[in-house]
């Protein structure tokens, strides 16, 4: 058909009282017509000659609109033209001579009526009267309407086709509507309005069909939507003015008409049928598979809106879903005993909490994902309880045992680590790193760290735990530096949530003293990384003593190569005392000094002590020097 850009789908069975072919048209043949209607016309051309309104009428009535009401009677048309190109251009000649030829009268007004009325006649005959019956309800109904625009629009496409001269000219220059328009609008008043209630309600039961599984004729339920849209074109500023029934389908859409009399009433359906069905699955389903089936039904509305509405229905639709089966039983979802959200952590169901964390961020779910996040706190502070109550029951143990405390064992952090490690997996994979589950786990923490299980608090076991890692080894096992450094970056993870971080900044200098003055450290780069990361976490000041404690470390070996050399210098010269040149040389090797910054080191009470004569000398000789 002219255009070329819509195919005709199979007709349905005709009703049996549908007026038969004129016999005009049963007598003659398609290609018979079209060499009568070129000889018509080229007789007429040759000799001059005026086509009169009437005759001309009689030609454009029975060998062009019957011609094409007949082929939409068609059940087994397909894509059957009514006429070939030149029994078009016949047609097209006919009437754009009685209108345009010179010295003839212009009968534009006459043809625009008698166009109008063949249409309205189609119309009356064709289109409305199958649709009359009042027990024609459900998919019956929306078969027959379907037919029914489809087999409108085709005749108004050709209606335009044979008569676009009238568009072009009388239409024109008169403001009147176009052909287009006034089959269009023909439509909205005559078949639409008596029969919208009823097709309506047949696009729900349909849709409700296809929810429910079975299979529908998409096309022809689309074919029954457009018509909402189209009859909001045939309302708006622009409805004189429609080109072609093609252009009218790609104009922008003029949604007053479809949104009050279908996608209100369809979206008051949606909920309906989702809130029967949301009660049966909450009522035999557990909380995955409920959400599995919300999932599935969310991406089937997502392309039902593709198959056959409008995209502007998309987010009221999703919404409307959302709202019905996910935050109306949002809670009973969250906390339900064996399959809700703290049942799916403990079980460790990755895709499930994913699944729940993505459904209740979707709008219309009123709360988001605040319910989420209460659970996923409680969940994080009952394991860090269960880590407490475990160091609880190892003293307790024994105590009975009669064996005390151990402030180094490290069982208790690197359970605290391990629950950080796993907790914080699933913030960042599961939860996209969300905010509130941050601040959850956050609050969690620094709920079980604050809270002591036994004699040493736990800022003070996990200062125990780093000077175990930075001497090398955590429990038994020995660590690499890698694995060294891992550990330390770990436990600056546990160190955020203290609440007395000033203690463990005490704890750690003395620590560090032992380690730095007994040669216990197994790594400076390691020993300045550790320092570097407090300083990140807490600014230059909380770690300007332990710097200056690590300074004093690093200048201890060129102090002693200098003393070594004044040492060497003062017995060359001779001018030290014999008896200190004596005392001296009664050393093994040149003493080793450790010079400590006041205010930086741990203080210690001050302890009275005799120094042998030799180490005296060696005091003597050193502060001298210094």
């Amino acid at each position: 058909f002219p255009g070329g850009s819509r195919t005709l789908t199979p007709g349905t069975t005709m009703a049996a009282e549908e007026p038969p072919t004129p016999a005009t048209l049963q007598r003659q043949s398609s290609h018979d017509r079209e060499q009568e209607l070129i000889k018509y016309i080229t007789d007429k051309c040759a000799a001059r000659e005026e086509i009169e309104l009437e005759e001309g009428w009689k030609i454009l009535q029975e060998k062009g609109i019957d011609v094409v009401t007949a082929t939409l009677q068609e059940t087994d048309r397909m894509d059957k033209k009514p006429f070939g190109n030149r029994g078009y251009s016949s047609l097209y000649t006919v009437g754009f001579n009685m209108c345009s030829c010179a010295n003839t009268p212009d009968r534009s007004e006459d043809l625009y009526q008698r166009v109008n009325d063949a249409m309205a006649r189609f119309l009356k005959e064709h289109v409305v009267e199958p649709l009359l019956d009042p027990s024609l309800v459900g998919v019956a109904m929306l078969e027959k309407f379907s037919k029914a625009w489809h087999n409108h629009k085709i005749m108004t496409k050709w209606i335009q086709q044979l008569f676009q001269h009238l568009d072009r000219g009388y239409v024109l220059n008169s403001a009147t509507e176009s052909l287009t328009s006034c089959g269009m609008k023909k439509f909205l008043n005559v078949a639409f309005g008596d029969t919208c209630e009823r097709v309506r309600a047949g696009a729900l039961d349909m849709i409700n069909r296809e929810r429910a599984g079975n299979e529908i004729d998409r096309n022809q339920l689309k074919n029954c939507v457009e018509v909402f849209i189209v009859m909001g074109l045939c309302r708006g500023s622009g409805s004189k003015d429609l080109k072609s029934v093609d252009k009218m389908l790609k104009m922008n859409p003029e949604l007053d008409v479809y949104t009050k009399d279908f996608e209100e009433p369809f979206l008051r359906s949606t909920r309906e049928y989702y809130t029967i069905e949301g009660a049966a699955w909450l009522e035999s389903d557990s909380v995955p598979e409920y959400l599995s089936r919300v999932e599935t039904a969310l991406g089937e509305e997502e392309m039902r809106v593709g198959w056959y509405l409008n995209s502007a229905t998309h987010d009221k639709l999703q919404r409307t879903c959302v709202e019905t089966l996910l935050s109306d039983h949002q809670k009973q979802l969250v906390e339900r005993p064996n399959s809700g959200m703290y049942a799916l952590l403990k079980l460790e169901k990755g895709e499930d909490l994913r699944r729940m964390f993505v459904l209740f961020q979707l709008d219309g779910v009123e709360k988001g994902v605040a319910p989420m996040t209460q659970i996923f706190q409680k969940f994080v502070e009952d394991q860090g309880e269960a880590l407490l109550d475990a160091r609880r029951a190892e003293i307790k143990r024994l105590a009975s045992e009669k064996k005390k405390e151990n402030q180094s064992d490290p069982t208790m952090i690197m359970g605290m680590l391990a629950l950080y490690k796993k907790t914080n997996g699933m913030v960042k994979e599961l939860f996209d790193n969300h905010l509130e589950f941050q601040k959850s786990m956050k609050v969690a923490f620094q709920e079980f760290m604050n809270k002591d299980a036994g004699k040493f608090a736990n800022v003070e076991l996990l200062t125990a735990y780093c000077d175990g890692i930075l001497k090398g080894h955590e429990a038994s096992e020995k660590l690499s530096a890698a694995a060294m450094e891992d550990r330390l970056e770990s436990v600056m993870y546990l160190f955020v949530y203290l609440a007395d971080k000033d203690m463990f900044a005490e704890l750690y200098r003395d620590a560090l003293a032992k380690r730095l003055l007994n040669k216990k450290t197994t790594s400076m780069e390691l020993e300045k990384h550790m320092i570097s990361r407090l300083k990140q976490l807490q600014g230059p000041p909380f770690t300007t003593k332990i710097e200056g404690m690590i300074k004093d470390h690093q200048m201890c070996d060129d102090n002693n190569a200098k003393f070594e050399e004044y040492l060497k210098s003062t017995a060359a010269d001779g001018s030290a005392a014999s008896n200190s040149s004596s005392s001296s040389t009664e050393l093994s090797e040149t003493p080793k000094v450790q010079v400590l910054t006041l205010g930086f080191w741990p203080s210690q009470q001050p302890r009275p002590v005799n120094l042998p004569p030799v180490l005296a000398s060696a005091q003597s000789h050193f502060e001298a020097f210094y």
